[in-house]
């Protein structure tokens, strides 16, 4: 599972209801189904770094993201529902 958080300045659409000036979340999902879909990788570590990447060189208006992979079920000796990891990320 996969939680993304995008940081925009909402302003200008806001003001104006113009979807060419946020982002258009059916691009992200379709982003980030690219990035679970592609090359499997061993890491969720890996896989938020892929769609952190992504989503920034790919939005130009996201100013940052925050990325969380969930892994149900993972493969530690001990009893947890899952294992996640988070990260954020910004535009330099």
């Amino acid at each position: 599972m996969v939680s993304v958080d995008l940081e925009v300045d909402t302003r200008p659409a806001a003001a104006t209801d113009d979807l060419k000036k946020t982002v258009n979340y059916a691009d992200v999902i379709r982003t980030v189904e690219a990035q679970l879909t592609g090359k499997p990788v061993y890491l969720i570590e890996t896989l938020a770094q892929q769609i952190a990447a992504h989503l920034l060189g790919t939005f130009p208006v996201v100013k940052a993201v925050t990325v969380e992979v969930t892994k149900p079920f993972a493969p530690v000796a001990a009893d947890f529902e899952a294992i996640s990891v988070k990260i954020r990320r910004e535009r330099i």
